[in-house]
């Protein structure tokens, strides 16, 4: 049999290593582990995370794979293609990729089981995800500028999968066709490529805001990452 292995980059070792940390201090700040007079020192920090690596091989430890800079990174190539319509589909597929993938995290938080996190995303639409179901859950209005541009590609998105085939004289443009090129075309590509990463900036804050705990994971990580040049 041929010897296969997989190599890993060096970018990809130092990935894996700030995910294995921020997962160990994130525990230890939810479980209270933590000494919040030593909280700002590095080699305390340093020291606490290589005596709970243990952590790394309870039952409870998972990831989370994120696909969504794939679909983000087809629907730029799909736009210099000059296949909008694609690049349309890939992009909210993105959008719902990074939505889902936030309201996991937020839930996680408040102590939901995944059973449970899979059936609030599975049975909610963009629309309830952006609406009174991100207030319900974090106590944060989804920013109206945003949800008003993802709701138009959506709508946009939505005429394309479920594409109505309706036809329309050769002398006019009434067709299903005709009616989505037409809304493409008043679009500003550059603008709604950059919808993800600004849904992620955004949902980033509404985190930091609504959890002081994954706040506070984020700074400590920070600090053990600059003191162990990561």
């Amino acid at each position: 049999m041929e010897d296969t292995h997989f190599d890993l980059t060096k970018e990809m070792e130092r990935d894996i290593l700030r995910r294995f940390i921020s997962y160990i201090l994130n525990r230890l700040v939810l479980d209270g582990m933590i000494d919040k007079d030593k909280a700002h020192d590095p080699e305390y920090l340093e020291k606490l995370v290589l005596k709970n690596t243990y952590i790394l091989d309870e039952p409870s430890f998972s990831r989370i794979i994120e696909i969504h800079h794939e679909f983000c990174d087809s629907a730029g190539k799909m736009i210099e293609d000059n296949k909008p319509i694609v690049a349309i589909v890939l992009l909210c597929t993105a959008i719902e990729q990074i939505l889902n993938l936030y309201y996991r995290y937020f839930l996680t938080f408040q102590g939901i089981s995944d059973e449970d996190i899979t059936e609030i995303i599975k049975r909610n639409n963009f629309d309830i995800k952006t609406g009174w179901l991100m207030t319900l859950v974090v106590g944060r209005e989804f920013p109206p500028d945003l949800k008003k541009r993802i709701s138009e590609i959506v709508e946009i998105r939505n005429s394309i999968v479920h594409y109505k085939a309706v036809p329309g004289p050769f002398d006019s443009d009434d067709d299903s066709y005709s009616r989505i090129e037409e809304r493409i075309k008043k679009l500003d590509y550059t603008t709604i490529l950059s919808i993800p990463n600004e849904l992620e900036r955004t949902l980033e804050k509404i985190f930091e805001e609504s959890s002081q705990e994954y706040k506070m994971t984020k700074e400590l990580s920070k600090i053990l990452f600059t003191h162990l040049k990561i």
